[in-house]
């Protein structure tokens, strides 16, 4: 038998180094359930001349504020963009802003069942407008020229879980492709345990009848029994609606977010066929409004990174990527005063209040407070993003050199042009409604500002926020309509905040009115 040589020792080749291999994007999987239709039928609800008044003391679950967002590394990237409500250069005619319609809502505020905490949404179709505030909800059919109101809290409470009762937040939503209007109410339990979030749909021309069909979204249906959900959100694809919430587990300092995916023939039949996709170490997801067929949605990685996550409408996985954007100051609660020497942004955070696609860019917005961007007031930061890269295309800033800027709500118009509405306020101003167009030939305007800053509370803090609306008005979408609130008067009344303004408001190109 011939023996086989043997190699000597370090005389043999070594193999050529691969290259690493290009890591795919990261990608999380969905899982799929069923929302079950609460009511057999539509369900009539009374059209009132007026809100109901609040009666004090009501309760409601404690402020849960989100963690403090990591911080990022320094970035290269900053924005240069010109401050708001400056003059803007010759426009071409027609190009200029206009605001068509300003509509005062008094009786929330003389029924004191508005609030400086006033979370105002809409949706518009023709002259059917539905709008909601943290503890009323409106309509109107005249295309805002005067309203009618709901009440809230008994509007579907023959169908509430024992114990279980409507709470605050609202998000009102418009879906064409059903002609259906999308009204999500967020409920409170004894325990603040196992709430759920109710969806009611009506069609156009159920809403002067206020005829509604509702489904319940547990914490069963999403997976995370035991926990609390908190600030939710719509936004409307192309075959399907999204609900996005915040996650509180009990005892716990962690915070999650959900995306509910909601087919959206399905709505109309019933029960409704969802996805939903949980993270538990994630919380403010933001679903970019006019998504079309893939919904992008965003929450901050740390003070700047963005996490991006893409899902399209045939797929069950998402993929996720960081985004750089320049690095900001976050926290909890921003300073700034009113002339009054009332602050007004101690509520304020840093989680994404606005989000829209335009075309492929990705616009998100959130405030930041001062300090950022060597800024001296609190302000808005925006990141503009390429979709089919992933890639920075400006970090964008809406500030003031005297006042700050906060809750931004951005939109898109049937033109791809973003619109945008935000507060200002401090230094010489009162807290001031604010409406703009962010492409083209950018403009702002202020369309109404408070007369004070607001009380305040029990503990101390003066609040305002969390969020506004804006949507376009369909069925053209030429324009846009924001909702929105001022404080006005002495604090007259039960001395509380409850007699703030809400504003119903259309705006757009003059060419386009």
């Amino acid at each position: 038998m011939v023996k086989k040589p043997t190699k000597k020792s370090g005389t043999a080749k070594k193999p050529a180094a691969k290259k690493p291999a290009k890591k795919p994007p990261a990608a999380a999987t969905v899982a799929s359930f069923t929302i079950k239709e609460t009511t057999r039928k539509p369900v009539a609800v009374q059209s009132l001349a007026k809100p109901p008044t609040i009666n004090k003391p009501k309760r409601i679950h404690p402020r849960r504020f989100p963690p403090r967002v990591p911080e990022g590394e320094e970035r290269g990237v900053h924005s240069t963009t010109r401050a708001a409500l400056l003059a803007p250069a010759a426009a071409p005619p027609g190009e200029d802003l206009v605001v068509v319609r300003d509509t005062e809502l008094t009786k929330p505020g003389q029924q004191r069942t508005a609030s400086n905490v006033g979370e105002p949404s809409l949706a518009v179709n023709g002259n059917v407008v539905f709008y909601t505030g943290n503890w009323y909800a409106a309509f109107s059919t005249d295309g805002g020229r005067t309203f009618k109101f709901l009440d809230p809290q008994t509007a579907f409470r023959q169908f509430d879980p024992p114990g279980a009762s409507f709470c605050c937040d609202q998000v009102v939503q418009y879906i064409p492709q059903i002609d259906t209007f999308v009204w999500l109410l967020q409920y409170s339990t004894p325990n603040d345990l196992d709430n759920f979030q109710r969806l009611a749909f009506a069609k156009t021309a159920d809403i002067a009848t206020q005829r509604f069909r509702i489904f319940d979204v547990t914490t069963r249906g999403l997976g995370v029994p035991g926990t609390f959900l908190d600030y939710p959100d719509l936004a409307v694809g192309a075959n399907f609606l999204y609900m996005t919430t915040n996650i509180f587990p009990p005892n716990s300092l962690r915070v999650g977010s959900a995306v509910v995916r909601i087919q959206i023939s399905s709505i109309a039949s019933g029960p409704i066929k969802a996805q939903r996709f949980v993270s538990l170490d994630q919380d403010g997801f933001r679903v970019a409004q006019n998504c079309g067929t893939t919904a992008f949605f965003a929450a901050h990685k740390d003070t700047s990174s963005l996490r991006v996550y893409s899902w399209g409408e045939k797929s069950t996985t998402l993929k996720i990527v960081s985004v750089p954007v320049s690095r900001w100051i976050g926290g909890n609660g921003y300073q700034s005063r009113t002339p009054d020497g009332r602050r007004w942004l101690d509520r304020a955070d840093a989680r994404l209040t606005g989000a829209t696609m335009a075309g492929k860019e990705l616009w998100f917005a959130w405030s930041v407070d001062r300090g950022s961007n060597q800024r001296e007031r609190p302000f808005i930061q925006i990141a503009r993003i390429d979709s089919t890269n992933m890639r920075l295309l400006e970090n964008m800033n809406i500030f003031d050199q005297s006042s700050a800027t906060a809750y931004p709500a951005l939109a898109t118009n049937g033109a791809n042009e973003v619109g945008i509405s935000y507060f200002l306020g401090g230094g010489t101003r009162f807290p001031t409604l604010v409406a703009g167009l962010l492409t083209g030939s950018r403009h702002e305007t202020a369309v109404a500002a408070s007369g004070r800053g607001p009380l305040a509370d029990d503990d101390g803090s003066h609040q305002w926020g969390d969020y506004l609306g804006l949507r376009p008005v369909f069925p053209a979408r030429k324009l846009f309509a924001s909702s929105g609130y001022v404080m006005k008067g002495g604090g007259s009344g039960d001395g509380s905040n409850r007699d703030s303004t809400p504003h119903f408001v259309t705006f757009g190109r003059r060419k386009d009115t």
